[in-house]
């Protein structure tokens, strides 16, 4: 979870370090809807050193 004031450049940085995450199918993400919450789950590769 962000903390209020958290800049954009750290917002971006971190949403892209999680799609990142998510290509390497180390987390699995889910949005049910436009501006909701982020749900993340461990993924079937969360124990291979991928990064």
């Amino acid at each position: 979870m962000l903390k209020k004031g958290t800049s954009r450049k750290v917002a971006a940085a971190k949403f892209y370090s999680l799609l990142c995450l998510k290509k390497n199918q180390c987390i699995d993400i889910e949005q049910k809807e436009p501006y909701g919450d982020i749900m993340i789950k461990a993924g079937p590769n969360i124990n291979i050193n991928t990064i």
